[in-house]
């Protein structure tokens, strides 16, 4: 795994729009995979994804398409 990253989604529906939030893994190959998703706040993704890097000892680094905090 290169990087984690949030993304955030904006879903238009009859009662409005709404916001969800995942947590996604862009791969060595340049792939991209989900790894939580349906996230209903952005404090979340942004915390699992802080502390997975740190974990894993991994340097944030911006990713293109990422959630801007």
């Amino acid at each position: 795994m290169q990087q984690l990253f949030c993304q955030e989604k904006i879903n238009r529906g009859r009662n409005g729009v709404s916001y969800t939030y995942s947590v996604n893994a862009l791969l060595h190959d340049g792939t991209r995979k989900r790894v939580v998703s349906d996230l209903d706040a952005p404090e979340l993704p942004i915390f699992l994804e802080q502390h997975a890097e740190a974990w894993m000892k991994i340097a944030d680094t911006p990713v293109p398409g990422e959630f801007a905090r």
